[in-house]
């Protein structure tokens, strides 16, 4: 369980980083930084995801 909980706390951590580069890029600019700001939120909804079903296997477990 202890596991779990350790690789869900990781993995939101970086989705934290993600959003931080995300956030730096300015989507107004043009379509480079529009992608430069869609793709780090991406990954960074992944991580969250990722994260949130890892608590939930802790929770079952």
């Amino acid at each position: 369980m202890d596991t779990f909980v350790v690789a869900a706390i990781a993995v939101m951590v970086v989705g934290l980083v993600f959003n931080v580069v995300a956030l730096r890029a300015n989507p107004d600019r043009g379509p480079e930084e529009r992608k430069a700001f869609a793709i780090p939120m991406m990954l960074a909804s992944a991580c969250y995801l990722a994260g949130a079903s890892y608590l939930g296997i802790a929770i079952l477990i």
